[in-house]
């Protein structure tokens, strides 16, 4: 049992340039869900995580909490899935307060798109504060039906343009 189905039925084949993850941290064992720490694929794995795989759970465990405290009716979860395959050394410059502003713009962007139709945003992220790091960064979203290499060229264009990415997130 593999991707995030919640994030299926909202995107559908959908692709999602620094805001979406298809990673599923839940598998289905003899009719039961076993949660499995995110980055684990099996129980022994659940037990002999890195100390990375820790420091990235417990970061997510509390981007999520911010969430749920929110009002912004963002999933449960959502946060974890999207940021599912970042690399960890891009997670660590924010703090759970920054991803949680992160993933909650990201949900409010993916809930509106009309079919065969993109949809594009560069923006500061919402919460973007004097001293916060999301005060120095611009997010690039873009909302598409499904396009082979389509992260590819973005990041392609990006380079070549002069622009680092800080931290990139899709779902394939």
């Amino acid at each position: 049992f593999r991707g995030a189905p919640y994030l299926a039925n909202c995107i559908g084949h959908q692709t999602q340039i620094i805001l979406c993850s298809n990673r599923q941290p839940d598998r289905i064992r003899s009719n039961k869900i076993v949660l499995l720490p995110l980055g684990a694929e099996t129980m022994s794995e659940a037990y002999s995580l890195s100390e990375e795989d820790r420091a990235r759970q417990s970061l997510l465990q509390d981007t999520e909490a911010l969430i749920a405290r929110g009002a912004d009716h963002v999933p449960p979860q959502f946060a974890s899935h999207l940021l599912a395959r970042v690399l960890f050394e891009d997670l660590v410059h924010y703090k759970p307060s920054e991803l949680a502003s992160i993933a909650t713009d990201a949900w409010a962007f993916i809930q509106n798109r009309a079919p065969g139709t993109p949809k594009l945003s560069i923006q500061t992220p919402s919460d973007a504060r004097p001293g916060s790091a999301l005060n120095t960064i611009s997010v690039l979203s873009i909302l598409n039906d499904d396009m082979p290499f389509l992260v590819d060229s973005v990041m392609a264009e990006l380079s070549e343009r002069g622009i680092s990415a800080q931290l990139v997130a899709h779902p394939i």
